[in-house]
């Protein structure tokens, strides 16, 4: 039968860390695992008890009564006789020791001086260590398994220990790209962290600063685009292992001792130490691509970041403010077109008193310019204007593109009114007359103004047509203006 998880470890041995208080039992762990690696023959008993009671008085934030209902909780016999009434601090300590060492996370053992000491069981030892990372946060590190591996293929003890050497390194290898594809991901989780965080800007820095630079930067990134070990070794490295694989008499002896240790013959250790010191040389050839991918994630992460902030900083100005503009306007439904004006347009509004219909620089006092009231009428030439912002509709090579399959092909003025059919047509117009007025020997149309108002449909504008042209126009104090 082959070895499984749970035929090595017992079956409610992660119970602790999947009931409720599972929180409390973490760091009661952890605080037998510190105190274990600081003695080399295990901790004693008392010691234990005295460390969970002092987190149960002065860390849990739990009351007793509600310690008391957290032992009572999937308890085990050994604690029904105690839980049966209220427990002190210590008492209880002692029941979550006992507790811990029933779903095996420790055991117990009688010294010959009758001295109690409590230890790791054998299977529970890498998960002690994969949480205290987790909680204490792992350290990404790639400086010494780089210098690992150069001290193992270049030192003068490869030469009488091969097998040593190439198994040494291949280790620090393997940790070295686990190391650097860890750094990969947590970049990734920041990533997907921040593009879907909503906080304020206060918050975002912290997030951004504090965070992400200690966690990442500080702690990995830094030394990796500083330091020069890994340019400095790896030429080094693979000279050397290159040696290696040319070396018929350094392989045969390296393999006949590899087959002691892997119990094989030497053949096939010898097969096997080649594909090791390829597997080495090669790994360290790719390793390129993972910092590439490395660069590319912690620029994305700092290009959405700094978006992020900007939003915020400028939310009235972006494309995302303008649409919560409108979002914001449908739900008050008070003097929406007053809202929407200054941050969608460019283009003075105009009315039946005086036509504003051109393009001119808008000065302060103009921002909110007096216009129908025509609430709908106002926000549905809003929302069709961004929509054509959005699919680049509106440049002016689209807008000349637009009069050339429009106007007429003779050169003879063009009505604006035969050209408006809907929206997009009227909006068209409204730039395509700014940019005949405001561009003049860059843009290949002029316009050309007459003193009344008309309607077609339900767009009143002032009359006027558009004239191509090749050349130059004249000023604007000279330009044609025709009176019905």
């Amino acid at each position: 039968m082959s070895h499984t998880l749970f035929s090595e470890v017992p079956e409610n041995f992660f119970s602790p860390l999947a009931s409720q208080h599972r929180q409390h039992y973490s760091q009661l762990l952890m605080r037998y695992y510190r105190l274990f690696e600081t003695f080399s023959t295990g901790v004693e008993r008392e010691l234990v008890i005295t460390s969970f009671e002092e987190y149960i008085t002065e860390e849990s934030g739990l009351t007793s009564s509600a310690l008391d209902e957290l032992l009572n909780d999937d308890e085990q016999p050994s604690d029904r006789s105690e839980s049966s009434g209220k427990l002190s601090a210590r008492n209880l300590a002692s029941a979550f020791l006992r507790r811990l060492i029933a779903y095996g996370w420790m055991s117990e053992e009688i010294l010959s001086d009758y001295t109690q000491v409590v230890n790791i069981t054998m299977w529970s030892r890498p998960f002690y260590a994969a949480i205290a990372e987790v909680i204490e946060g792992l350290d990404v590190e790639y400086e010494s398994h780089v210098i690992g591996i150069y001290s193992s293929v270049c030192s003068d003890a490869a030469a009488e220990q091969g097998h040593h050497a190439v198994l040494n390194a291949l280790d620090h290898t393997r940790r070295l790209i686990e190391s650097l594809k860890t750094l990969s991901q947590n970049i990734k989780t920041h990533i997907d962290t921040m593009f879907h965080e909503d906080a304020e800007v206060k918050e975002l820095l912290h997030i951004h600063y504090d965070l992400y630079m200690q966690e990442i930067i500080d702690k990995a990134y830094n030394r990796l685009k500083t330091s020069d070990n890994l340019s400095k070794y790896r030429p080094l490295i693979n000279k050397a292992l290159t040696g290696f694989l040319g070396n018929e008499p350094w392989l045969s002896a390296a393999a006949a001792k590899l087959a002691v240790i892997k119990n094989t013959s030497s053949r096939e250790a010898k097969a096997l130490l080649i594909e090791m010191i390829k597997e080495i040389r090669d790994e360290l050839r790719n390793i390129d691509p993972i910092l590439e991918d490395i660069d590319d994630k912690n620029r994305q992460y700092s290009r959405i970041s700094t978006e992020k902030i900007k939003s915020h900083l400028y939310a009235d100005a972006s494309l995302q403010g303008k649409v919560k503009s409108i979002v914001q306007a449908f739900k008050d439904d008070t003097d929406a077109s007053a809202l929407l004006q200054p941050n969608l347009t460019n283009i003075r509004w105009f009315s039946p008193e005086k036509s504003l219909y051109y393009r001119r620089k808008r000065q302060d006092s103009e921002i909110l310019v007096q216009r129908p009231k025509d609430v709908p009428f106002d926000l549905e030439l809003m929302e069709t204007e961004m929509l054509m912002r959005i699919r680049n509709q509106l440049g002016p090579e689209k807008i000349r593109n637009f009069l050339d399959e429009v106007c007429r092909n003779d050169g003879t003025p063009t009505p604006a009114a035969d050209i408006i059919e809907d929206m997009e047509d009227f909006i068209r117009i409204l730039y395509a007359s700014a940019y005949a007025e405001g561009r003049e020997n860059r843009f290949p149309y002029r316009v050309l103004w007459f003193n009344e108002l008309i309607r077609t449909g339900r767009f009143e504008f002032r009359k006027h047509s558009f004239v191509p042209t090749s050349g130059t126009r004249g000023s604007s104090d000279n330009r044609e203006v025709h009176t019905s």
